[in-house]
This record gives structure tokens, C-alpha cells and sequence, in this order.
């Protein structure tokens, strides 16, 4: 323990603390109002749209977008970050097609809707692609984030991976769909707040380092 507070100060191990714990805590209150499958996959359609705007946003950005593309386009270019900027073009198409025929026709999951159009075996064929896919991409996800925590802390890559899975596997499974939702949204305020401010300091130091040349000059 000893060597994990030498690389990490207690405050910034209180914060993270704080952080995950109050994540899960939020995940496990809605655990209570899971009383029927459709509560537990759509909250009865009861989310406010603001808060599942915040929460699909917040889902597109991870760790392969804080680490990856950037370390990416620094070593040689900006290839990687086109899909980002057509994202903007995909979601316009979305929502003005897949979203309505969504709520109109499909009640509790795609899966479910291919089920009744094309059969059983299209249904479980569809629900495995996507989870073996989701899989594949999550442990890259994981693994980032394990290196980006290890590179700041010391702390074990192996011990991140395990326990930051175990704590989301938790509260996504206990809190259904609500809990999914209104945790991405704190994600949100966190990571949005927190990039918001750095420029803020960013552009001060900026700004005082070039009137302070122009000074040097006067």
C-alpha cells in the first residue's frame, strides 16, 4: 500500500474513491425499481430525453477516444479521427429514421423485433454477434484505461481490469437500464466539466504567457 499512496496522493486516491463508489451506488439504487422485464430493459420509457442524449454521447467517447486516437494522430495522422467527425452526419440519419421506426415498431430490443420478423435463428445469431463484438471492444476499452491508470499510479494493470469490470458489471446488472442511463449521465458532467475547465486554464496560461512575451518586448 505503502508504494500505491508514494504515486498517488491521498486526495486524488479519495476522488477516485469517491468517484467509482458513488457510480455503483447510483447503479445499485435504481436495483429497487427493477420489478418487470420491460422496467429493467426501456424504465417504462420514462427517462427524460435530455438524460438519454447525455448518455448516448457520453457512450461514444472512451478510452480508445481519450488515448488511442489522439496518441494515434500525434505519431502520424488524423485518419482515425474521421469517423469521429462523420458521427455527427450518422446520428442526423439515426434520428430521423431508425429512432422513429424504433419506438413505433420494436418494443424492448432489436433482438426482439428480429426475432418476430425473421426468426429465432436470426434473433440469437444477431444477440451473439453483437455481445462477441461488444466483448472484443471492451477489453481494449479496459485494457487503456488499465494503462492509462497504471502510468499515472503504479497501480496493478491486472487489479484495474478486474475490479472496474466487476464494479460496472455490478450496477449495470442490478440496475438495469435506468442505471445504465443516469451513471453515463454523471460520467458526463464529470468528463465534460473536467474539459471544460482545463481549457479554461489552458487559455489563461496562454494568454498570460503571450502578454508576458509582449511585455518582455516593450
Amino acid at each position: 500500500m505503502s508504494a500505491i499512496y508514494m504515486a498517488v496522493r491521498w486526495l486524488d486516491f479519495a476522488v477516485i474513491c469517491v468517484y467509482v463508489l458513488g457510480l455503483t451506488g447510483i447503479g445499485l439504487r435504481f436495483a429497487r425499481r427493477q420489478t418487470s422485464t420491460e422496467r429493467y430493459f426501456t424504465a417504462k420509457r420514462t427517462v427524460p430525453f435530455w438524460a438519454v442524449g447525455t448518455s448516448f454521447l457520453t457512450a461514444m467517447v472512451t478510452s480508445v477516444t481519450f488515448i488511442a486516437f489522439p496518441g494515434a494522430a500525434y505519431a502520424k495522422d488524423w485518419s482515425l479521427l474521421i469517423p469521429g467527425f462523420l458521427l455527427i452526419g450518422v446520428l442526423l440519419v439515426v434520428g430521423l429514421t431508425i429512432i422513429p421506426f424504433y419506438r413505433r415498431t420494436v418494443r424492448m430490443s432489436a433482438f426482439e423485433y428480429f426475432g418476430k420478423r425473421f426468426g429465432r435463428p436470426t434473433r440469437v445469431y444477431a444477440s451473439l454477434a453483437f455481445t462477441l463484438a461488444h466483448f472484443s471492444k471492451m477489453g481494449l476499452v479496459f485494457y487503456l484505461l488499465a494503462l492509462t491508470v497504471h502510468s499515472m499510479t503504479g497501480w496493478s494493470m491486472d487489479q484495474t481490469i478486474v475490479i472496474s469490470g466487476l464494479l460496472t458489471l455490478l450496477y449495470t446488472l442490478k440496475g438495469g437500464f435506468e442505471a445504465v442511463i443516469w451513471t453515463e449521465v454523471l460520467q458526463g458532467i464529470v468528463l465534460w466539466s473536467g474539459t471544460v475547465w482545463v481549457l479554461i486554464i489552458y487559455g489563461f496560461f496562454w494568454y498570460l504567457q503571450r502578454c508576458t512575451s509582449v511585455w518582455s518586448v516593450v
